[in-house]
């Protein structure tokens, strides 16, 4: 469930915690940037007030799409219940919609497909499988696209076949709202497409070079590190890039004492489970999906990133 509203007593953290006093385990709430909340089975909205301003900017665009007459958000959820709140607001709950005809008219779309501000996909060619009406989901979805934009970084060449998916009209396009798997078949980075990406704030990329290994060279407000890692692949961990060596300033440093420091794992890390993805990355930082992501495996070659 994702909670759209960051006031004192009404948050993701607030909720959480009364959750776990109540004995509710399998309620998680999540905030706007755990995940695309555009995912979400349930959205929880504070209506009339998300809390004080210098905290609620990251919401805006949620309220803004939940508040759209006729939008996309009105056509993927439905609202269940409302509560009043004793600050004068509304507590309201939306459930994902089931729909019982196609949504998208014909065997195949093309067009923009949206799925949330992290992951721009401008042009995509869908080939729509079975539809389930019972479950209001498209049994099996093909889809490619010559270029996503991954949270900025341009990703080339992506091939994907959809499970389960839900689809709704929005603008012009179509907007992918849940999915129960994706595999990826195909998809692809170049060493310029990684260097724009790190070359972002105070960072500056100086060189990538992948060729076996990924080898990165950046700088952080002049400061030179640079770093080696490998890619490796297996059951339950599709893809993960185990750090090779490590420099600061010109300084080695051990690998196994960098993560020790860090992070007790990899420096990326794509894992699996029963109905769940999680990636994790150096410092402990970790983000997971409530659907399965299954890809090949990974490797670095000829310049790119590449899956398979």
């Amino acid at each position: 469930m994702s909670v759209i509203a960051n006031s004192a007593r009404f948050n993701k953290l607030s909720l959480t915690w009364q959750a776990a006093s109540l004995g509710l385990r399998d309620v998680e709430f999540r905030g706007v940037n755990d995940v695309p909340w555009e995912l979400s089975e349930f959205v929880l909205y504070k209506r009339g007030g998300l809390g004080p301003e210098p905290v609620v900017g990251e919401f805006r665009g949620a309220e803004a799409a939940i508040e759209e007459r006729d939008g996309w958000f009105s056509r993927a959820f439905v609202e269940r219940r409302s509560w009043p709140l004793p600050d004068g607001t509304t507590a309201v709950l939306y459930a994902r919609r089931r729909q019982a005809a196609p949504p998208l008219r014909g065997r195949s779309f093309s067009g923009p497909l949206r799925v949330s501000s992290l992951l721009e996909i401008p042009a995509a060619e869908l080939a729509l499988g079975p539809w389930n009406a019972k479950r209001g989901v498209y049994e099996r979805v093909s889809a490619a696209a010559p270029l996503v934009r991954l949270k900025g970084l341009a990703v080339a060449g992506v091939r994907a076949e959809l499970r389960d998916a839900v689809l709704v009209a929005d603008a012009g396009g179509a907007r992918l709202v849940s999915v129960g798997g994706v595999s990826i078949r195909a998809a692809s980075v170049d060493a310029a497409a990684l260097s724009a990406f790190l070359t972002r704030g105070p960072l500056r990329a100086r060189s990538v070079a992948l060729d076996g290994t990924a080898r990165v060279a950046v700088s952080a407000k002049g400061l030179p590190f640079s770093a080696e890692a490998a890619l490796v692949s297996g059951p339950g961990r599709p893809c993960a890039a185990e750090l090779r060596a490590v420099r600061a300033a010109g300084v080695p440093i051990a690998p196994g004492a960098f993560l020790r420091w860090g992070a007790n794992g990899p420096l990326f890390e794509l894992s699996t489970s029963p109905g769940r993805t999680t990636v994790r990355t150096v410092f402990g930082l970790s983000r997971s999906v409530p659907f399965e992501i299954e890809l090949p495996g990974c490797s670095a070659r000829g310049g790119r990133l590449s899956i398979p």
